[in-house]
């Protein structure tokens, strides 16, 4: 998957705002490419679970689906890891399509992403469009 730098800063610096709470959010997937990005509100207002209201998924999802023809895709930060998905997210998941931050007050926090079919998770590799390494591009994967 491939995310253009400005929004990889946009959703990081969501999660680190959110902090002590776990961030979450939508983004749009055109193809392989992160395309935008929406923030979303933490509900349960908890350091270790999420769940962004019914309404503003249905909302965000009409816009990414309907309004632009696009894949939806879910964001979420684990404030001091892990940096994997835990069995709350898979049991919880709506997305395939699923980033990781954890570890937010970290310098550079750690990034991943991970695809989930039918139960199954793969972590799938996260290029960032415009930072010439990954060093400059402010996280670790």
């Amino acid at each position: 998957m491939t995310i253009p730098a400005e929004l990889l800063a946009q959703i990081v610096s969501h999660c680190r705002r959110a902090y002590p709470e776990e961030a979450c959010g939508l983004f749009a997937l055109d193809g392989r490419r992160v395309v935008a990005a929406w923030p979303g509100t933490n509900i349960l207002h908890s350091p270790v679970r999420y769940r962004m209201a019914g309404e503003e998924v249905a909302r965000l999802m009409w816009t990414i689906e309907e309004e632009r023809g696009l894949e939806a895709g879910a964001y979420h930060s684990h404030p001091h890891g892990p940096d994997a998905l835990s069995p709350t997210d898979l049991a919880e998941i709506g997305c395939s399509h699923n980033l990781l931050v954890a570890h937010v007050t970290h310098e550079r926090p750690a990034v991943h992403v991970f695809r989930v079919t039918r139960g199954r998770v793969a972590r799938v590799a996260l290029r960032v469009e415009g930072a010439p390494s990954e060093r400059d591009a402010g996280y670790s994967s």
